[in-house]
């Protein structure tokens, strides 16, 4: 039974711990692109759908797609077709998505689809030059990818400006970009109880950013 309560305690914390990330992370997407309640968002591979409820927090108008039906979520298997509108979306997100699909290239050619004449993709992805160790420790993680690969398949998509920024996943380092280095920094040196607690950034592994959007006219 000891065991047991330890166990779902920890399970417990990782959760709190990636929704507090799911909040900050979202507040940070809002701010640097500017979204608004007119903003209308398609997460693809949303999950239990915790950024959507978090975009909707900022009003603005965020709906999924992923394998189990739920509210704003609509069930399909994006890697053979996305259930939503062509051509509707101000933004399409793709967040920790790629690496687990056999096919990268022909699902972001699918989210290209979805976007409106002014609509930008933003896919968030692992990048291979940097978690290589750890990649397959991972379960579910399929396809190894890096910003340059990602960037080829969106140009292929018929995606401009497409352009890349490199991001380390952590709380501290979202909320306040400004002090990035040292955050980075200290958690070099703390020890990773002490790091935990103060949410430093102690993962070596840097997060692709990769956005294009759709061409005028």
């Amino acid at each position: 039974m000891k065991y047991s309560m330890e166990k779902y305690r920890e399970t417990a914390e990782a959760r709190r711990s990636r929704l507090k990330y799911a909040t900050s992370l979202t507040t940070w997407l809002v701010k640097k692109y500017r979204m608004t309640w007119l903003t209308r968002l398609l997460d693809v591979g949303c999950g239990e759908g915790w950024y959507i409820n978090e975009f909707h927090t900022h009003g603005v108008a965020a709906s999924g797609v992923d394998k189990s039906k739920g509210r704003f979520i609509v069930a399909c298997d994006i890697e053979k077709k996305i259930k939503a509108r062509d051509g509707y979306y101000d933004y399409v997100l793709c967040k920790s998505v790629l690496e687990h699909v056999h096919d990268p290239e022909k699902l972001i050619a699918d989210m290209a689809k979805k976007l409106n004449y002014v609509g930008t993709l933003i896919t968030i992805t692992p990048d291979w030059r940097y978690c290589w160790r750890g990649f397959y420790a991972y379960i579910g993680h399929v396809r190894p990818l890096c910003a340059s690969a990602i960037e080829q398949c969106m140009e292929r998509a018929g995606l401009v400006d497409v352009k890349t920024e490199m991001l380390r996943p952590s709380r501290l380092v979202l909320e306040h970009p400004k002090w990035r280095w040292l955050i980075v920094a200290l958690a070099a040196i703390l020890p990773d109880k002490i790091a935990g607690q103060f949410q430093f950034a102690k993962n070596k592994y840097l997060m692709a950013i990769v956005t294009g959007r759709k061409p005028d006219g």
